[in-house]
């Protein structure tokens, strides 16, 4: 047998014994040290008591042993302040102050300060059991020491670990990355968004992606704020398209709280010469839609003034497929009819032109002049004139032509 070893107590053999049959524990409290009585002590399971008790103190740490599963190691630091005397035997006791193991130690001796000479120490016990579950640690952290080791070991396991607390909008901490739901959600405010989650946020209100979500219903109140397309198939859309074309555009919607809505659209195909734009909006869905308004842009007032010549084209009013389109001018013709042409043609057709006369070429006498309505096209028209004499001559005229 080893010169120095431990043994459970038979009390302590007993309390083990139990806490194993019933799922409980023996709560191992205090670590007791002593000088044998002058001499080193052969371990005895009878034992109650040390032969001589020179110190009990809370112990620090109680661990099973990485390479013996069935082996407690339990351990205490006495401070440079403790000593004195030499250690020759340990002991181990529970919170009811049982002796629950007892063994001898290789004397050691323990000095203090006033000596001259004072360490911090540390003792470690033993214990083997067929449980190591039965035997726990029951500690009072304000009043034990730790070893360098042991700190050592426990931040590195601290750093190792998750356990850190979350970081705020004031405090640095530890982050949990959100998941995909949670990013599309946009409601929690516990977690982190990476790019890829930014990424596939944006992408559900159309922004970042290639090709916009189509839109199936203007008037669905479950569309959510954001960027759409929106072609012939789309109910309740700014413009309908006759049977079998196409057409369509973006839109994007935005809520101004609650269920308040309103809708920017545009037409990017299905015809139009030019672009256009349309509103719509809503004080809520339950109330209903307001009717779709074309808003009016700088190419919609195209437009050439100045010289003898020039156009203006107005917005186009609602329920009407062109706008309309003014021109002036003037021009000097025979009243045979010369060809009139206009500064642009009409893009569908001239509605009406009025013209007027002025001095005759190289004479005094006033001129009357006439369209003929079966003359005018879209580029220009032929004037009828006659002078008062009857006679024939050269004249000049001015016109307003109104067309679309």
């Amino acid at each position: 047998m080893p010169s120095f070893y431990t043994l459970p107590t038979a009390l302590g053999e007993a309390k083990i014994a139990n806490a194993i049959a019933l799922g409980t524990q023996v709560n191992i409290s205090q670590l007791a040290v002593g000088d044998g009585g002058g001499s080193l002590p052969t371990p005895d399971s009878d034992r109650t008591t040390l032969v001589n008790e020179l110190r009990r103190a809370p112990i620090n740490r109680i661990e099973v042993d990485d390479e013996n599963p069935n082996w407690i190691v339990v351990e205490q630091i006495l401070p440079p302040d403790v000593g004195g005397w030499t250690i020759r035997e340990l002991g181990l006791f529970d919170d009811e102050d049982n002796l629950i193991a007892y063994g001898n130690y290789p004397e050691t001796y323990k000095p203090v300060l006033s000596e001259g000479s004072g360490r911090t120490q540390t003792i470690r016990f033993v214990m083997q059991v067929s449980d190591t579950a039965a035997v726990t640690l029951k500690v009072d952290p304000s009043i034990v020491l730790a070893t360098r080791e042991y700190v050592d070991d426990s931040i590195e396991s601290h750093e190792q670990s998750r356990n850190h607390p979350a970081g705020t909008t004031t405090k640095q901490g530890m982050i949990k990355l959100s998941t995909s739901s949670q990013a599309l959600a946009g409601e929690d405010d516990k977690t982190a968004m990476p790019p890829a989650r930014v990424f596939e946020a944006f992408q559900q209100f159309g922004l970042g992606t290639k090709e916009l979500p189509l839109l199936k219903d203007f008037h669905d109140p479950d569309v959510p704020a954001g960027f759409y397309q929106w072609n012939q198939d789309t109910l309740n859309a700014p413009k309908s398209f006759d049977p079998g074309t196409t057409g369509g555009g973006g839109a994007v919607k935005s809520i101004r709280g609650g269920d308040a809505a309103g809708w920017w659209a545009f037409l990017s195909a299905g015809g139009a010469t030019e672009a256009e734009f349309f509103i719509a909006n809503t004080g809520s869905h339950s109330i209903g839609w307001g009717p779709w308004r074309e808003v009016s842009h700088s190419g919609m007032f195209e437009a050439q003034m100045g010289g003898n010549r020039g156009f203006q084209k107005l917005p186009k009013a609602p329920g009407q497929s062109r706008a309309m389109v003014i021109q002036y001018g003037t021009a000097t013709t025979l009243e045979t009819g010369d060809l009139v042409g206009f500064l642009i043609p009409f893009p569908a057709e001239c509605l009406n032109v009025t013209i007027g006369t002025r001095l005759l070429t190289g004479s005094s006498q006033q001129t009357m002049a006439a369209v003929d309505p079966g003359r005018i096209t879209r580029t220009g028209f032929r004037p009828v004139g006659a002078t008062v004499s009857g006679n024939s001559t050269t004249f000049n005229l001015f016109y307003i032509a109104i067309g679309r």
